[in-house]
């Protein structure tokens, strides 16, 4: 069974690492580009387990001043909700 991990803070090198073992990874992924010391962004970093061994990540950045990102980011914690289970 999978399980799925959400943090919005993790180990820059553990998660860069992880990502440098797959050739399809790009920059956009990586620890770096996804935390901001923007104040209007905030990163989110998910990771897909399966007998505790790390299969999948995924990174991404919430932009809390678009408005038009509500929706969006709704249905986005829906389908994570659903999955998790």
């Amino acid at each position: 069974m999978y399980k799925i991990d959400i943090k919005y803070e993790i180990n820059d090198n553990e998660w860069d690492a992880l990502l440098e073992k797959n050739s399809a990874s790009t920059f956009f992924q990586t620890a770096k580009y996804l935390n901001s010391d923007n104040e209007y962004r905030y990163p989110i970093f998910i990771s897909i387990k399966k007998d505790n061994e790390i299969k999948g990540q995924l990174g991404i950045t919430i932009v809390k001043n678009n408005t038009g990102s509500t929706k969006y980011l709704r249905k986005i914690s829906q389908i994570l909700i659903y999955l998790s289970f």
